[in-house]
């Protein structure tokens, strides 16, 4: 059987490459051991083609603001192959299956995809319409991610290091582990339930001798928290040790402040880490209790010192909007960015974007918040003077003024990004499409 793996444009972004999408290439690898053919239309600012390559199955995976591009892509395959099998998956589909049926879609697989995705394969040519993906526990069986299929443009990331000032050569992305064991209100994140499994060091270290290889020297870790459990990072740091020589590599990995303890730094040292990312998403305890962030202030200012002073270059990142946003959380949030401004080189900031299946999109009133728009695709950009969801207390254009006051304090610190700027901070424009939290 012939499989067509469809990467939707996501054309909003600033850079679409800015990770290369390890979810449709792992399931690339496992449809490649089973011996069928291939081939990855990537659309990551890429043109659309004229002419699509013929297939047995078409696949394509999403996130919520790609719908709309997704249906626009799911009519064009079939104007070209009226009889065409399109399987949706990703992000998306997994949370709203049946909504994605009625997109047109012949099939939508939920969760992870390495294995089920065979099935659906098997079930050709009169597949089901949805498939529930289990999750692989043993992910050091699933083979390697296909990166040999997607146009060399595609396979490095390197646009993202120089933005955070990493040394080297080509970055790539890496997934050392899958899920999240916390429920934070703002976070749709699909595999919470699942808990977080591992990879093994040595099957980590060596797709990174693999990807070294090719011309990588630095290494950005997608796991949701990298640093959730010390063992896990300790091995790692043993293995790369062991397999790379000083400084041949560097990497770069996100966490959370409150599982960034100090012992960790001789290993993240090993592993030549050179950024560390942090979600902390507020400045004001009063919105990280209300999101259910399950971390404290203290412990945010901590984790950026100990990062600071290992040597690490810091990357904080913020929601502005989420449940509890006031003008005095406001104030807490600018203040801790001036509190903490030497301790955090770089950061990021975006809008709130209620996201389906985020328990304040599915449980609104449970957190005072009026959800404002449904239309998914204008939870792309959250642009100027535009806000997705409201906290009760306070009014829409009492919402719009803390938001504008939020991004002009986060510019005059120096952190605003060169993609929110066209004549001036009046004509910014702030991503906010994270599908997780």
């Amino acid at each position: 059987m012939k499989v067509c793996i469809v990467l939707p444009p996501s054309p909003a972004l600033f850079d679409e490459r800015t990770n290369v999408p390890l979810g449709p290439l792992y399931v690339a690898a496992a449809l490649e051991q089973a011996k069928h053919e291939v081939e990855v239309v990537s659309l990551l600012g890429h043109p659309i083609p004229a002419s699509w390559p013929r297939a047995d199955l078409y696949a394509m995976g999403f996130t919520t603001p790609q719908s709309g591009v997704a249906r626009g892509l799911l009519e064009l395959i079939r104007a070209q192959y009226p009889g065409a099998k399109v399987l949706a998956a990703g992000p998306h589909p997994t949370v709203r299956p049946w909504q994605t049926l009625q997109m047109g879609f012949d099939s939508v697989l939920v969760g992870e995809g390495e294995r089920t995705v065979l099935d659906v394969v098997a079930d050709l040519p009169r597949p089901k319409p949805v498939y529930h993906g289990e999750p692989v526990e043993d992910l050091d069986s699933v083979p390697f991610p296909a990166r040999h299929l997607l146009p060399k443009d595609d396979l490095f990331n390197d646009g993202t290091a120089v933005f955070l000032g990493m040394h080297g050569g080509h970055v790539t992305s890496v997934m050392g582990s899958r899920g999240c064991p916390n429920r934070c209100a703002f976070c749709s994140n699909p595999l919470y339930a699942h808990g977080t499994r591992f990879r093994s060091a040595q099957n980590i270290a060596a797709e990174m001798v693999h990807m070294a290889r090719q011309g990588v020297t630095c290494f950005k870790f997608q796991d949701d928290t990298f640093t959730i459990r010390p063992e896990p990072v300790i091995a790692l740091g043993e293995a790369c040790a062991r397999e790379f020589g000083p400084n041949a590599i560097s990497t770069r990995m996100y966490t959370r402040v409150n599982r960034f303890p100090p012992e960790l730094v001789a290993a993240l040292q090993q592993l030549h880490l050179e950024v560390a990312g942090f979600g902390i998403e507020s400045g004001s305890q009063t919105v990280l209790d209300r999101v259910r962030k399950g971390i404290t202030i203290a412990q945010a200012e901590r984790a950026l010192r100990v990062a600071k002073d290992a040597g690490f270059i810091t990357l904080a990142f913020f929601v502005f909007g989420l449940a509890g946003e006031s003008a005095r959380t406001v104030d807490e949030t600018i203040e801790f960015w001036r509190r903490n401004r030497a301790y955090m080189d770089k950061a990021n900031l975006v809008t709130f974007a209620p996201y389906p299946s985020c328990d304040i999109a599915e449980r609104p009133e449970q957190y005072r918040m009026h959800i404002l728009h449904h239309d998914w695709n204008r939870y792309w950009i959250v642009k100027k003077d535009s806000v997705l969801a409201l906290p009760y207390d306070v009014s829409f254009e009492e919402m719009l003024r803390l938001q504008r006051r939020s991004y002009q304090a986060f510019a005059e610190l120096g952190y605003a990004k060169a993609e929110w700027v066209k004549d001036g901070l009046g004509e910014a424009e702030h991503v906010g499409t994270l599908q997780g939290g």
